[in-house]
Order: structure tokens, then C-alpha cells, then sequence
């Protein structure tokens, strides 16, 4: 079970847009495709067919830290390269960015807030994460 705590846990919500039971622009067929790109399995065989927000609360809640850390990365990557990051989305990706290091073990240093600007800029990818 990934550790993540409700306050974390509504950053990763709010960025990946998960309120009405989507998430970010997947269907369900390039959901259960993504997911088992990233993490070896077929969400639609492991679970009863539910609404993508609540699969994913699912898998965060059955997988531990390295995983739901290399998933969220993966998410993150998906966000940023196919629809942008808004202005107004920069905090909640940042903080979603410094959560899913924290669950890879990989703690960010203190940054300040020009830094934090940047992280968005960064490019991440978490194939270069071995578990």
C-alpha cells in the first residue's frame, strides 16, 4: 500500500483531474493500455470495472510506494508532454512531482521558488527507475 497522505492525495487528484471519475484525457482503453505499460498489469482484469478515478485510488491503495512513485512520474509525464501545464496548475504539479520522488525513496531537496518554476521545464522519465 503506497503511503500517501489525504493532503498529498489531493494534489495527485487535482493535477491528474480525477474529480469526475476520469483521468486526465485516458479512455478506457488507453487507460488500461498505459497502465500496464508502466506497471505490468491489466486493470480491467485485476479489477472490477469501475470509473478510471476510482481504478487508480484502487492501485494506489494495492501497490507499494515504488510503484505508485513510478506511475504518478509516468502520469505526470503524460500530462505535461500531451496537455500542458496551466499557470495555475504549477503548484499541484510540483507538489504531485515531489510526492512521487518521495514514494520512489528519492526526497527533493528544498527548492526555491525559482527552482520550482523550472521543475516544470524538467524532463523526467521514469524507465531510468529500476525496481
Amino acid at each position: 500500500m503506497a503511503k500517501i497522505s489525504i493532503t498529498e492525495r489531493e494534489y495527485i487528484e487535482r493535477i491528474l483531474e480525477m474529480k469526475e471519475g476520469y483521468v486526465l484525457d485516458f479512455s478506457n482503453a488507453t487507460f488500461q493500455e498505459f497502465i500496464h505499460q508502466v506497471i505490468g498489469i491489466d486493470v480491467y482484469d485485476k479489477y472490477e470495472y469501475e470509473s478510471k478515478a476510482k481504478l487508480l485510488r484502487r492501485i494506489f491503495k494495492d501497490f507499494e510506494n515504488k510503484w505508485i512513485g513510478k506511475l504518478l512520474l509516468e502520469l505526470l509525464r503524460y500530462k505535461k508532454e500531451h496537455l500542458g501545464i496551466k499557470l495555475e496548475e504549477k503548484q499541484a504539479f510540483n507538489k504531485a512531482l515531489d510526492i512521487a520522488y518521495e514514494l520512489l525513496g528519492k526526497i527533493p531537496k528544498k527548492k526555491t521558488n525559482k527552482a520550482r518554476e523550472e521543475t516544470v521545464k524538467e524532463n523526467f522519465d521514469s524507465s531510468k527507475i529500476i525496481i
